[in-house]
């Protein structure tokens, strides 16, 4: 349960790498032609998305883990 919350982050990493190498359309090559570009506001959006889908990701886990092990309890 726990790999799972930081298995988020590299779900965005490796989309990045395989949108660019596939030509897909999606955030990953979206952020790679920002970076090329040098749009900002565009990077720093992406990096708001990420870190709130890792931050979401990461309390996901926190919650599961809690109904799955008897011994943890939400307090």
């Amino acid at each position: 349960m726990t790999i799972i919350g930081g298995r988020v982050a590299v779900l965005f990493g490796g989309s990045m790498l395989i949108e660019r190498v596939f030509s897909y359309p999606g955030l990953g090559l979206f952020g790679y032609s920002a970076v090329m570009n040098r749009d900002y506001p565009v990077l720093m959006g992406l990096v708001l998305i990420t870190a709130t889908m890792i931050i979401i990701g990461n309390l996901v886990a926190d919650i599961s883990y809690a109904l799955v092990d008897p011994r943890v309890r939400l307090e």
